[in-house]
């Protein structure tokens, strides 16, 4: 059997691997990069998919899981990187890329588990989750801001007399949450329902209360018992 398939349209390169699957309506991209290397690997992606530009995807390893929902929407590129295994990547549907998204599971990390919920959007935003048996969960109606981190992880490991003390866990945020330009959510981090996480916060600990405003390095709750709405001030103001 042919060991390689291969699929070239002008800029576009699809390479994957026997034994792996690449599940997708037609769409239509000016370039996209998409290789799948290992063993019982799918990429799946469905109807209504649409990427203005640009999009790579590079899965290796063995029994990983790309899933985007439907109506998927790119203005601009979107990047995923997965390297090890049995990870999974999940994307609800109607999810909304305004610029750029890029996640990223790699330094070979087993069991890594990113889900984000129907009906969230994002700026410019990177999630990184690659620690073994780490995961980021993110809820439905979410809505990321120019510049935004997701980063569960350090990196690199932090050790005290001998034992690693800086492994990474779940990082949770809620339904309806907003991040606003440049903010950052770390290393198992939580925030509630319904909040906002102000201009160049840093989330660091775990903030289980909802409808509060997360402002400061590290980030502190200054304002309890907000809504928040994706209308501007003025659509506000005249009822719409």
């Amino acid at each position: 059997m042919q060991k390689e398939l291969f699929m070239f349209f002008s800029k576009r390169k699809i390479k994957i691997e026997e034994g792996n699957s690449f599940i997708h309506p037609k769409f239509k991209v000016k370039s996209c990069n998409v290789f799948c290397s290992g063993k019982g690997n799918k990429i799946i992606f469905n109807e209504g998919f649409f990427c203005a530009k640009r999009f790579d995807v590079v899965c290796n390893g063995n029994g990983n899981e790309i899933y985007l929902g439907k109506n998927f929407s790119c203005k601009n590129k979107f990047h995923i990187r997965i390297d090890g295994n049995n990870c999974k990547l999940y994307l609800g549907d109607n999810i909304t890329v305004v610029d750029c998204l890029s996640v990223y599971s790699h330094a070979k990390g087993n069991n890594v588990s990113i889900e984000v919920g129907d009906d969230t959007s994002f700026f410019n935003t990177e999630l990184y989750c690659y620690d073994n048996d780490s995961s980021i969960k993110i809820g439905n109606d979410c809505m990321f801001g120019y510049n935004t981190i997701v980063y569960n992880t350090d990196g690199h490991s932090i050790l005290q007399y001998g034992k690693l003390t800086n492994r990474a866990g779940q990082l949770t945020i809620g339904n309806h949450v907003w991040v606003a330009q440049n903010g950052e959510i770390l290393k198992n981090s939580s925030v509630g329902d319904g909040s906002i996480i102000g201009r160049q916060a840093i989330v660091s600990g775990k903030f289980s209360e909802t409808n509060v405003v997360l402002c400061g390095i590290p980030a502190k709750i200054i304002k309890r018992d907000i809504c928040w709405d994706r209308r501007t001030v003025n659509e506000v103001l005249a009822g719409e």
